[in-house]
């Protein structure tokens, strides 16, 4: 998160370094970690920052799904209840994302305090996760992040960020909390990936033939 041109500056000096490694200098103004690394590029992409901006409530989730075939040719969309996720910081480090124990997901996530509320904010929600996926045309299991916006006039606004169309399957992983709130062990929400692709493989093999 860039705040300042001295702190621009500062990281364009890192990415356009001569040298692979960074110079203490750079560590330094850039509070980086020892050994941390540190991309050298030719080029930056600068962003606008995702903030509350005006919204009442506003937090970061990230929402698995898994698909199905409903019909000869349909695919189904099973969107589960979202995770929100915690950040130590301004936004979440490498560490809290990948490192086991070092990330805090709540399964699921805290949109609004009463049910009513939270059913309608999470189904808007979802709806939006999923016609994402639809867009991409995402197939067997996937975990898309996003930044919601509930506003004082109930307005809900999903910002997508990123759609990991092979999420981690670690132990610690959200998903498989996700996917328990609709009735599946972990060996089932496997076992429904991979029944997925072995139809899809079939499918095509049979239109091949045919």
């Amino acid at each position: 998160v860039i705040k300042s041109r001295e702190q621009l500056l500062a990281y364009m000096s890192a990415i356009y370094r001569d040298d692979e490694a960074l110079a203490p200098e750079h560590y330094q103004s850039l509070k980086l970690k020892h050994n941390e690394e540190f991309p050298l590029k030719d080029r930056i992409l600068i962003e606008e920052l995702i903030t509350a901006n005006g919204a009442k409530h506003f937090l970061e989730i990230t929402g698995g799904l898994m698909t199905k075939y409903e019909s000869a040719d349909e695919v189904a969309y099973e969107v589960f209840e979202p995770s929100e996720a915690l950040s130590g910081g301004e936004v979440l480090s490498l560490e809290e994302k990948f490192l086991a124990g070092e990330g805090q997901n709540i399964t699921p996530a805290r949109f609004a305090p009463t049910p009513d509320e939270y059913r309608r904010i999470a189904d808007i929600v979802k709806a939006d996760l999923q016609r994402a996926a639809e867009l991409l045309d995402v197939k067997g299991y996937a975990r898309i992040d996003a930044f919601v916006r509930v506003y004082p006039d109930g307005r809900v606004e999903t910002i997508v960020i990123e759609v990991n169309s092979l999420p981690g399957m670690t132990p610690a992983t959200c998903i498989f909390h996700q996917s328990a709130i609709n009735g599946y062990k972990p060996y089932q929400f496997i076992d429904g990936i991979l029944e997925f692709g072995f139809e899809r493989m079939r499918r095509a093999t049979t239109t091949v033939d045919g």
